[in-house]
């Protein structure tokens, strides 16, 4: 391995490894001494053009210098722009950290380096490929992913090419998100309708290049939940252990892409599941809307394992692995009610799976699927009864206080109005007796008739409304 000479750019630094390589350029190891302090950083070193060759290519397909140096000019600053970023999200404890950065321009030639210092982690392919991967492993990815979004959604950024390869793993244990390198903000991003990120994690509506928001952020995100819980293999593609063809790998693809209702992983239970498949629902408004939403559902169906309980999520989820069941192929309709073990749900390829289903494994308690559902047939029984006697009383005493109530609302009125009666045939009497003068003894006459056929009215008024009570008491 021909080491980089990082000593150029950081005196106190010293390539050790060489990580990875990619099309773009190299990962290395380097390390220094710190006062007696040994410490351990990554490095990448992004080189524009990646080889002669391809400028040579270029340059045969009739492009001139001039303009190949603008071309890769402005790669260099789609680099630096990730960077940019990288540094405004810097401090997060689920984001990749970068420490410093340096461009360097060739001097005999069209070409420029990039070199980015940032802390060492490993890629969730490697750390995969050495280590068993559990359910509780898949759902703390998840959230903790869901913690780096929370960061860049409030930055106005979306990431747009979430996938394992851009998943990384702490000493710790913790799993970061990195390579921001096709993320733009979200005011570019919904004007300029590009087309960036991986095919196999793309939401569709960035595919077919219509305006898009943050959530594709999470769609990714739950294709990536999938593949860890459905041994490694995308929605739609032949089950463990089929071979899987190229043509499978296309059709899967356009499947999800048109919207074919997505059957739920092998390697999960129901409510998992249903958190997975609400997030890479085809319709951008049944996914979650916020990360936040996802990270508490994912967190109640966490609290869950092993305690019985069922999880109680944000939302009414797409119940679409029942309906999945009992509409598409035998082969899915085989996965329902799975044994579920306490064996790692992600085993590398290269590993024999165990398990009682199929050669499937699962981790979420002892009890199964069916218990589960008897348990939460009881639960829903009992509410329902509760509830109906709650209804049944309150429309018993609702009767009761209807007929109680009637009476003695008439008979309250009825009394007003007997007293008003009462009250102003004794003001016409006495003014009849009295012989007030400026009134005639027929004006006298007219104003008692009046008066009394006024009170008349209200009485009826007030008993015809009692009887239309009576009768829509009756009626309840």
């Amino acid at each position: 391995m021909k080491e980089f000479d990082v000593s150029k750019i950081w005196p106190d630094w010293k390539a050790t490894k060489l990580l990875g390589e990619g099309s773009f350029g190299k990962v290395y190891e380097i390390v220094r001494n710190n006062f007696g302090i040994e410490e351990h950083c990554a490095l990448k070193v992004i080189t524009i053009p990646s080889s002669p060759a391809e400028l040579q290519s270029m340059r045969n397909e009739g492009m001139d210098d001039a303009s190949a140096t603008e071309y890769y000019k402005g790669l260099v600053e789609e680099f630096v722009q990730e960077i940019a970023l990288m540094s405004k999200l810097k401090g997060n404890a689920n984001i990749v950290g970068y420490e410093d950065y340096a461009v360097i321009e060739h001097k005999d030639s069209i070409g420029w380096d990039i070199i980015i210092r940032m802390e060492l982690l490993t890629a969730l392919p490697a750390y995969i490929r050495d280590h068993s991967f559990t359910v509780n492993d898949t759902i703390k990815l998840a959230m903790d992913v869901c913690n780096a979004l929370e960061v860049c959604h409030a930055q106005k950024i979306i990431h747009r090419d979430i996938k394992p390869d851009n998943i990384f793993v702490s000493q710790k244990g913790d799993f970061k998100l990195g390579d921001f390198g096709v993320a733009r903000t979200i005011e570019k991003t919904v004007s300029g309708l590009s087309k960036k990120g991986t095919y196999t994690y793309m939401a569709p509506e960035v595919y077919k290049g219509e305006a898009y928001g943050t959530n594709v952020d999470l769609y990714s995100l739950g294709i990536v939940m999938y593949k860890l819980l459905n041994n490694n293999r995308e929605p739609f593609l032949p089950p463990h252990p089929e071979v899987i063809k190229y043509s499978d790998k296309n059709d899967a693809l356009v499947r999800r892409l048109n919207g074919e209702l997505i059957p739920p992983p092998a390697n999960c239970n129901e409510f998992l599941s249903r958190v997975i498949l609400k997030s890479v629902s085809f319709k951008s408004w049944e996914r979650y809307q916020q990360p936040a939403q996802m990270k508490a559902d994912l967190q109640a169906v966490m609290n869950s394992i092993g305690s019985g309980i069922t999880p109680i999520l944000q939302a009414d989820h797409i119940a679409a692995s029942n309906t999945y069941k009992t509409s598409h192929s035998q082969g899915a309709a085989q996965q329902t009610n799975p044994t579920y073990t306490t064996t790692p749900s992600y085993v590398p390829h290269n590993t024999a799976m165990s398990g009682t289903n199929g050669g499937n494994v699962f981790v979420f308690g002892t009890n199964g699927n069916q218990q589960n559902n008897q348990l939460q047939n009881r639960q829903a029984g009992t509410i329902a009864t509760q509830n109906e006697k709650k209804i049944k009383t309150l429309k018993k005493t609702g009767n009761i206080l209807g007929w109680i109530g009637a009476p003695l609302w008439l008979i309250i009125f009825l009394e007003i109005d007997m007293v008003m009666f009462l009250l102003a045939l004794l003001v016409a009497v006495s003014m009849t007796l009295l012989s007030i003068k400026s009134l005639e003894p027929h004006r006298k006459v007219l104003s008692i008739v009046m008066l009394a056929f006024s009170v008349f009215t209200l009485n009826v008024f007030n008993i015809t409304a009692g009887i239309l009570f009576l009768c829509a008491k009756k009626a309840e």
